[in-house]
C-alpha cells in the first residue's frame, strides 16, 4: 500500500470518492446537507495531511491524518466500496506506522 500526497488538482477526485463511499451512510443517519458536507470537506483538506491510497497501482481510497509530536491522529480513512473487506485498511495503517516514528492515537 502506498500513500501518495494529494495536490490541489486532486480535489474533484477526492470529492467523488467521498460521495461514493459516504453519502448513503450519512444520508441514512443524519440526512445529506450538501452545503455543510462541502464546507466540512474543504475544512478537513486544509487541516489534515491527505493522501491517496494506492494498491497494485490503483487508487482505492484516501486517508486524512495529522501528526503532532510523533502522535498520529487519523481523521478519515475511506476505502472505495469495490475494495472494502479485503484487508486494505490494515495495510494502510501498517504503511503509515511501519517505520515506528509515529505513535497512533
Amino acid at each position: 500500500m502506498k500513500l501518495i500526497p494529494i495536490q490541489k488538482k486532486d480535489k474533484k477526485d477526492l470529492w467523488r470518492i467521498y460521495i461514493q463511499s459516504m453519502k448513503a451512510h450519512i444520508e441514512k443517519i443524519w440526512g445529506w446537507d450538501l452545503t455543510w458536507q462541502q464546507k466540512d470537506f474543504d475544512k478537513n483538506l486544509a487541516i489534515y495531511t491527505t493522501c491517496f491510497l494506492l494498491s497494485s497501482k490503483k487508487t482505492v481510497g484516501y486517508i486524512q491524518y495529522q501528526v503532532k509530536e510523533r502522535k498520529c491522529y487519523v481523521n478519515m480513512i475511506i476505502i472505495e466500496p469495490p475494495y472494502q473487506s479485503k484487508g486494505l485498511g490494515v495495510e494502510v495503517f501498517n504503511s503509515l506506522f511501519s517505520d515506528n516514528t509515529l505513535i497512533p492515537i
